[in-house]
């Protein structure tokens, strides 16, 4: 077309396959505190704490390295994710340029990683020789390698049985955070800045996805107000 060599672009009668959306599951505060209470004293606890209270993604919270974290400070920051590339476990650059961030840790976060790190240090004494120093990341396996995706994804699965809580994926505790800043009324921007979202849009379209929790609290409302009516009758 650009060309001139075709009079037309016969792609444009093409009817594409329809993607269905998957509709993510908006875990609440009850279910989150199951699914934390499931992994509490895991080698992996540090793991789900950072990505459910933190937002971050899977090659975000799988990329971290210690000298990302500083628990002095109370500071952790985004300068990398981990991507499998032709098999093998490669550091990337972030998603986008707003996902390059710094995000203060809670005290429950921070102490979490405290007990994490000595939890790794034991892992490393006992890994000896066979140490993969040079990962330096903050979420290794028995070895210092990075945490391979399938292994994790099987124990959450394992996780999920264990909390009696329905199928999810991962980024499902990305969501959940975005959830939850909501509830609280934290202000979009604020909210952005902690998820690293490329776009405002793209944190107020989270924000205006009600939650089970919300439509109840907004249909008990309504209901408070129909037994107000009809008492003054």
């Amino acid at each position: 077309m650009r060309q001139d060599l075709v009079q037309r672009n016969v792609a444009t009668l093409v009817h594409p396959p329809r993607i269905s959306a998957y509709d993510a599951h908006n875990l609440t505060v009850e279910e989150a505190n199951r699914l934390l209470g499931a992994v509490r004293g895991d080698r992996l606890e540090a793991l789900y704490l950072v990505s459910l209270l933190l937002g971050l993604r899977q090659g975000e919270v799988l990329g971290l390295r210690w000298e990302d974290v500083n628990l002095e400070t109370g500071l952790l920051t985004i300068r990398r994710q981990l991507q499998v590339i032709d098999g093998q476990p490669t550091f990337t650059e972030p998603k986008t340029q707003r996902s390059r961030r710094t995000i203060p840790l809670p005290a429950s976060v921070a102490d979490a990683l405290a007990r994490h790190r000595i939890r790794q240090k034991e892992d490393r004494l006992a890994a000896g020789g066979r140490w993969q120093a040079q990962w330096g990341v903050v979420f290794a396996n028995e070895f210092g390698a990075p945490i391979n995706v399938s292994a994790l994804r099987r124990h959450f699965k394992q996780v999920q049985t264990q909390a009696d809580l329905p199928p999810m994926r991962w980024h499902d505790l990305r969501h959940a955070t975005s959830s939850f800043l909501a509830a609280h009324g934290v202000h979009p921007t604020v909210a952005q800045a902690i998820l690293g979202h490329a776009s405002l849009a793209t944190t107020l379209g989270v924000y205006t996805h009600a939650s089970a929790d919300a439509i109840r609290q907004a249909t008990d409302l309504l209901g408070e107000m129909a037994s107000l009516e009809t008492s003054i009758e």
